[in-house]
């Protein structure tokens, strides 16, 4: 009982979107756990309550939603033995409700018959487990440690700065005096790796995959400065007398007092975000542009161009840290540079890329097989190679 109230509450906050990231991972497994009864009266219930939250279908595409959901393998019967009038709601709520029951959902035009028939079933030679905790640790003097096999402890000493492994896997510079020695390490992430870490001051940082955090062992000076490759998620300890500044790549800087953000700055995509969550920033460019940004606000860089994005899903940007790959009309390059990224593995394809876009929320501790074999549902095919996955047309 107390597990259903806690959802119900969860789920209200999703239909008023107030739902934080985490918390959405959270209703995404109570939901998992309830029987198809407990659902339908869930979505009813959410229906009666939050009806000013339910844009508009027609029924011609209410209908044809929903008969696209039921042929994605999602709970049987009893979920939709609803009223024909509660259809346009589980259209709307299919972007959680249906993608946590089956892991996946997205908008398109569903796949003819013929074209399924088509699609006969790819044998892949090998699987691929997802990423994990995985980072090196260079030190000032060039000397490194492989963070994922290091003990929990004390590891070393930078200056009079401890370095710690904490339980949680997580490294902590703690600072044992003042220090007026600057000494600069890095950790970087590969492919396939995350990794999360406490700077001096307090600040903590996530790594995603193919990234890198260059940092003082401890802050001195007029302002906190980092240098980062790739893609970090920032909750800033606050100090009005030391900015914080990050560097990303010489793209542009980010500075702030104290807050939190995701800055997505990977080279191989075609433009960088910074999308804040909680406070405020200042982005600025080598070429002297600059913009402010307020939460829920994403800052897009793409050549000499810089703009602002207004009331962008900032639990899109950050679903990477709490464990998740979400997509909202994101094309099919770009979904698999991130399974690049985190699978550890090429990616080829084969003759023309599709030109679709999907939308879909997908749990990033599947094996890859388990991640295409969804996204095979929707007529896309894959076939994993030794050191490869290629994207068959």
């Amino acid at each position: 009982m107390k597990n259903e109230a806690r959802v119900q509450n969860l789920f209200g906050r999703y239909m008023e979107g107030s739902i934080q990231g985490e918390e959405k991972a959270e209703l995404s497994v109570l939901v998992s756990k309830m029987d198809d009864a407990a659902i339908s009266n869930l979505l009813k219930q959410s229906w009666e309550e939050h009806p000013q939250q339910i844009p508009v279908f027609s029924e011609a595409e209410s209908a044809s939603m929903l008969e696209h959901i039921l042929k994605k393998g999602a709970p049987p019967t009893q979920v939709f033995q609803l009223p024909r009038r509660f259809w346009p709601f589980l259209a709307a709520a299919s972007v959680l409700a249906l993608a946590m029951f089956t892991g996946w959902y997205y908008f398109m035009k569903p796949a003819s018959t013929a074209d399924q028939q088509a699609l006969a079933p790819v044998r892949h030679e090998r699987d691929l487990n997802p990423g994990g905790n995985k980072a090196l640790l260079t030190l000032a003097d060039g000397s490194t440690i492989i963070l994922d096999n290091a003990p929990t402890g004390k590891l070393t000493e930078q200056g009079k700065t401890q370095i710690l492994k904490l339980g949680d896997g997580q490294l902590a510079y703690t600072p044992t005096a003042a220090s007026g020695e600057v000494l600069y390490n890095t950790v970087a992430t590969p492919r396939g790796g995350q990794f999360q870490l406490s700077l001096a001051d307090g600040t903590r940082v996530w790594l995603n995959s193919s990234s890198s955090i260059r940092f003082p062992a401890a802050f001195a000076g007029k302002e906190r400065k980092v240098e980062i490759t790739g893609e970090a998620y920032f909750e800033v300890a606050k100090n009005t007398a030391q900015p914080f500044r990050v560097d990303a790549g010489g793209k542009f800087v980010v500075e702030v007092m104290g807050t939190q953000f995701n800055v997505n700055a990977y080279s191989d995509e075609s433009e960088s975000r910074t999308t804040l969550l909680e406070g405020k920033v200042r982005i600025s460019t080598p070429e002297g542009k600059e913009v402010s940004l307020e939460p829920n606000q994403q800052a897009r860089i793409a050549g000499n161009r810089l703009r602002v994005a207004e009331s962008v899903d900032t639990d899109e940007a950050v679903a990477w840290k709490t464990g998740w790959f979400m997509f909202d009309r994101t094309d099919l390059p770009g979904i698999m540079r991130q399974i690049s990224r985190w699978y550890d593995v090429d990616v080829e394809f084969e003759g023309k890329i599709d030109p679709r876009s999907f939308s879909g929320i997908v749990n990033r501790n599947n094996k890859v097989s388990e991640v295409l074999k969804i996204m095979e549902n929707a007529g896309v095919r894959f076939r994993i190679e030794k050191d490869r996955i290629v994207v068959i047309p």
